[in-house]
């Protein structure tokens, strides 16, 4: 264990399970069946079924989750549950275990069940930081919690801890999670973005006591007295989501300044008098930039990342391969947006260096972008077997697959695709249906818009999503004599976008059918 990771083992239970692989569960109770003494297929078991509720479910709010989707979830949950129970019954000690407890009660909201699993939790690890961070964001008011009750827990771990202690760190994660409980509560008003801004603004001014803003700068100076490598990394995490949250270019940009000074490391992009910047530092003034849309910026501090990481002292030399693996990831990431050839070169050197498999799933999309198919195709198989954002390389696979000629193959993979609660499972769907209508099998067209019943449902499909499904089966059902059900179809599909497609055909029908076009 370090300051504030249980590492490598915490990463490596993680990666394991294969949510795609229909016969992976069947290998897990095998292994749980023959297990002895062992813990660890439990806690496996226990990660992989927890995985698998969120994928069934989603991460929309409940009121969104259809029931069938909500049932999925519970049972999967409740699965998850018992095998982190009887793994901790068993003996199980390591911190993973019993943050993977917590993780898993929180599926459930903040409730009694969860904060006495917190206390016996710390009772047995009471250094592992992930116990408390998990508790305090269950404290924001979305998950049943209140501000006062977010105070109360940071004042009496951290507010009793040394100056060294890693629990000091609960006072940036209050800092972040007051602001996103100011912008999930102004959020749900429906607001302008410049409203918005406002709003979150105004609220912060009003739940941020000056206790935790003036805590900030003796917690940064733990940089001083902690390892540096592992407060660095600590740190990369906090703020990244700052900068990622509401009006996080202020909240965030004022930890990066904090964060800055207490690494004795500047924010400035090309300095007057140049100092020996920490390289988590440059990271995060590059991600900043890169969220302003200042492309050349972001790549001006990511390569003076590359640099501090080279003159940086680490662990070891696997330590400096993942660091310097992380900063190659940002620098794909912003090639992606001006230069598809560089991108796919530093997602691959990522790859190589230091097994950043999702920028494989991203040089599988550059590649199809580019239209190198074969290349395209190899890449994301290598993407589907490491399992790195699976379903969405299954479609730039299947648009591969499509573009090259091997439909069958295409729609292989955009069934799959189809078939995952993820933001390609629309155009996937819509796609297989293509394939069918360029065979002239308007019937095959129909099943497969009918399979997909998410395409129909505003929750579950944006209103372009609908207006194109609504029109492909508006075609379908008019190519097979439908008529009716084609009219109401292409009125649907209008009633959601402008399709030109959409209208013309409407016409059509109303003639054949000799009705007054709807609202004439």
């Amino acid at each position: 264990m370090t300051g504030w990771r249980f590492y490598p083992f915490t990463d490596f239970v993680e990666s394991i399970a294969d949510l795609d692989d229909p016969e992976f569960e069947g290998y897990l109770d095998n292994w749980v069946a023959k297990r002895g003494a062992d813990t660890n297929p439990l806690l496996v078991r226990a990660e992989y079924y927890n995985d698998l509720a969120w994928a069934r479910r989603g991460h929309g709010f409940n009121k969104d989750t259809p029931a069938d989707k909500q049932a999925a979830f519970r049972t999967y949950m409740d699965n998850a549950l018992a095998d982190s129970e009887a793994a901790l019954q068993a003996g199980a000690s390591s911190p993973f275990a019993f943050a993977l407890h917590l993780k898993i009660l929180r599926g459930r909201g903040l409730t009694q069940e969860l904060l006495v699993a917190f206390g016996e939790a710390i009772a047995k690890q009471p250094d592992y930081y992930p116990l408390y961070s998990t508790v305090l964001e269950m404290l924001q008011p979305k998950w049943g919690g209140n501000i006062p009750a977010m105070y109360t827990f940071v004042d009496r771990y951290a507010g009793s801890a040394p100056a060294t202690s890693p629990l000091q760190l609960l006072y940036v994660e209050l800092y972040n999670d007051l602001v996103d409980a100011a912008g999930t509560q102004c959020s749900v008003q429906g607001l302008s973005n410049d409203k918005l801004t406002a709003c979150v603004s105004d609220l912060v001014k009003q739940i941020m006591a000056p206790g935790v803003e003036a805590a900030l700068p003796g917690v940064m100076r733990l940089y001083d007295t902690a390892d540096k490598y592992e407060f660095g990394l600590a740190l990369e995490r906090t703020i990244t989501d700052a900068l990622n949250g509401y009006d996080g270019l202020a909240y965030g940009g004022a930890l990066l300044e904090a964060a800055a000074e207490g690494l004795h490391s500047n924010t400035e992009l090309t300095p007057d008098h140049p100092v020996a910047n920490n390289y988590v530092i440059d990271e995060l003034v590059g991600l900043s930039w890169y969220l302003k849309g200042n492309y050349d910026n972001a790549l001006t501090k990511y390569r003076a990342a590359l640099d501090d990481v080279s003159r940086t002292a680490l662990p070891d030399e696997a330590a400096r391969d993942v660091a310097q693996a992380g900063v190659y990831e940002h620098i794909a990431d912003t090639y992606a947006r001006i230069n598809l050839p560089d991108s796919i070169a530093y997602s691959e050197a990522a790859v190589t260096l230091g097994d950043r498999t999702l920028q494989e799933y991203l040089a599988c999309y550059d590649y199809d972008q580019i239209k190198n198919y074969d290349a395209a195709i190899a890449t994301c198989s290598k993407a589907i077997d490491e399992g790195a954002n699976a379903p969405a390389a299954h479609y730039w696979r299947a648009v591969a697959y499509g573009s090259s000629g091997d439909n069958d193959n295409a729609l292989k993979d955009f069934a799959v695709a189809a078939g995952a609660d993820t933001y390609v499972r629309s155009a996937a769907a819509i796609n297989m249906s293509m394939v069918y209508f360029a065979r002239h099998d308007n019937q095959g067209a129909l099943d497969v818009l009918n399979r997909y019943d998410f395409l129909y449902d505003p929750a579950r499909n944006d209103n372009e999503g609908m207006s194109v499904a609504y029109n492909n089966r508006c075609y379908a059902y008019m190519q097979l004599g439908q008529l009716q059900k084609a009219l109401d179809d292409c009125n649907a599909s209008l009633k959601y976008g402008a399709i030109p497609d959409a209208m013309s055909k409407q016409q059509q029908l109303l003639k054949m059918l000799q009705k007054p076009a709807a609202g004439l």
